[in-house]
């Protein structure tokens, strides 16, 4: 009985993960739309994509660090040698993104 609901609340807690990211992840692409137009017609005073390529690929970052948590947490909870295989390959993918996203930032910071 206890770990079935710890097993139910694990699952909860990974959909709240995959929720959070999803709208960290609209919110992330509403704002760079809005800050990318603002730099066109020109009232951004810096008149610049980078501040906004890069508050966007740091938000995303944080978006893909919470999928890649709540992919561990349903793993952890319910796990097979083919999930534990998907999560591999999951998470491999993930991370090059992140890895590539903060690359960037690093460039644009340099820049």
């Amino acid at each position: 009985m206890f770990a079935t609901a710890v097993h139910d609340w694990a699952l909860r807690g990974a959909e709240v993960l995959d929720a959070i990211a999803a709208v960290i992840v609209v919110v992330a692409a509403f704002t760079a739309v809005v800050g990318a137009a603002l730099v066109a017609i020109g009232r951004d005073a810096a008149a610049n994509l980078t501040p906004v390529r890069r508050r966007l690929s740091e938000r995303f970052v944080f978006a893909l660090e919470l999928l890649i948590g709540s992919d561990i947490i349903r793993t952890a909870v319910a796990p097979s040698w083919q999930e534990l295989g998907q999560l591999a390959a999951i998470v491999i993918l993930r991370v090059a993104i992140d890895y590539t996203l903060m690359r960037e930032i690093s460039r644009d910071e340099g820049a």
